[in-house]
């Protein structure tokens, strides 16, 4: 089982305006921290899905 890891801490340690990096992988997909101040910039992943997971703030997602 892997560890418990808590991603607030873990957001609450970046201090410049972004990052991004690998948490854990599950089965065979990579789970990601994207901290960042500002909008984040449309991009598509068309062989895979996206989760997002609001830890703190405000998302507005446009389609």
């Amino acid at each position: 089982m892997p560890d418990i890891q808590n991603l607030i801490s873990m957001a609450n340690e970046i201090k410049g305006r972004y990052a991004n990096f690998s948490v854990s992988e599950v089965n065979d997909h990579c789970l990601r921290l994207a901290v960042f101040t500002g909008e984040y910039d449309w991009h598509v992943h068309p062989e895979s899905d996206e989760l997002f997971i609001i830890l703190e703030g405000e998302f507005v997602h446009r389609f």
